[in-house]
């Protein structure tokens, strides 16, 4: 967006409509579950442990242990980190900008190749 002010501006609006309508998707999927399956209300499948580990290992110790254990709560941290770094920094950061905006390019280039040829090897 090229401007914190516009990014908070939007950031915020979708943030908070995602946020109403995953609400009301997740009470009413909840509900249709419940009178389906005969789960009364209340009752809790996981305790306040296990979501609190959740919350726990939403911040990664390091750079790399994400990617290997494939945590995508992790991963989207770290972008939204080097996203909103990216934006603090400014016309600065332009060089790294182009190098990732590069990087990008690159691989849906490859893996448009990659999905040509892969009705091929499953044929084979």
């Amino acid at each position: 967006m090229g401007d914190l002010k516009t990014f908070g501006k939007v950031g915020l609006r979708s943030i908070f409509t995602f946020l109403i309508i995953m609400l009301l998707v997740s009470f009413i999927s909840l509900t249709v579950c419940s009178l389906i399956f005969k789960i009364p209300f209340g009752s809790s499948t996981n305790s306040i442990k296990d979501t609190l580990m959740l919350f726990k290992n939403f911040i990664p110790n390091d750079f790399l242990t994400p990617f290997l254990n494939r945590n995508i709560l992790q991963v989207n941290l770290m972008g939204i980190i080097l996203g909103l770094t990216l934006l603090i920094i400014g016309e600065e950061a332009h060089w790294f900008y182009h190098f990732l905006n590069s990087v990008n390019r690159l691989l849906i280039k490859i893996f448009s190749y990659i999905s040509k040829v892969i009705p091929f090897y499953v044929f084979i």
